[in-house]
């Protein structure tokens, strides 16, 4: 039997290499999309060795979240890794962002990871054997100006998986994050060109995160190369940031 990989936000740019390294590299996956179930259907089609079971929910309905997907796991044999990838970048001055955009972010991040967690945890603690990965972000260890929504839900994020490394370490489940640097998708479409070339530029490695340079990190903590890593985080970021 093929081990099993859970993804959330599969169809943005890193859920998506995620994905496609995962399925390459001989396992089956729980997508999780929120509205783009159509890109998973086509991702089917281009993997058709690999069993895809599609999750659509929104992360930010909390009172039906863990329900849904404990109906969908039950057709699951077993959840091996599970990687929270989903994310929201709401951004700007501490007196221009509104509530609902902060506990949008902190939904997506943090609120909407915890009854997924509900669902997962019992199975893999079942099984004896597990792999919990977040995608976070060095914002989350220093902060940034006008940044408190996503550095609050990112410092937030590294919390749990360190309370979770601790905690489950005991059934043989490891807890780590990943925190990319920047990478050209969707959520940093925002940058001009100017911005992201500076940004380059000071990079010691010269050049910007790929998804593919995220989902080969999250890999290696699914994999059995980092047995006895718990409760850490990886930084990919071409050495802009170390910690």
């Amino acid at each position: 039997m093929k081990p099993i990989a859970m993804i959330t936000g599969a169809t943005g740019g890193i859920g998506s290499g995620l994905s496609k390294l995962f399925a390459e590299r001989g396992y089956d996956l729980i997508l999780h999309t929120r509205t783009n179930k159509e890109k998973l259907d086509a991702f089917k089609k281009d993997y058709p060795d690999t069993n895809v079971w599609i999750l659509e929910a929104d992360l930010t309905d909390k009172a039906t979240l863990q329900a849904t997907c404990e109906a969908l796991l039950e057709s699951v044999p077993q959840v091996d890794v599970f990687i929270h990838n989903a994310g929201l970048k709401i951004d700007g001055p501490i007196d221009a962002f509104s509530l609902d955009d902060f506990e949008a972010v902190m939904d997506v991040s943090v609120h909407g990871f915890i009854p997924l967690l509900k669902a997962v945890v019992p199975r893999m603690k079942a099984q004896k054997h597990g792999r919990i990965i977040a995608l976070s972000s060095g914002i989350g260890y220093q902060g940034r100006a006008d940044n408190v929504p996503y550095a609050t839900a990112k410092s937030a994020l590294n919390g749990l998986i360190s309370s979770l490394a601790k905690e489950l370490g005991p059934f043989n489940i490891t807890a780590n994050a990943v925190a990319p640097g920047l990478i050209p998708t969707e959520m940093t479409a925002y940058y001009d060109a100017s911005q992201v070339e500076t940004y380059r530029q000071g990079v010691p490695l010269r050049r910007l995160a790929t998804p593919l340079d995220i989902a080969k990190a999250c890999f290696f903590f699914a994999s059995s190369d980092a047995d006895f890593i718990s409760g850490q985080t990886l930084f990919v970021n071409g050495g802009t940031q170390t910690h």
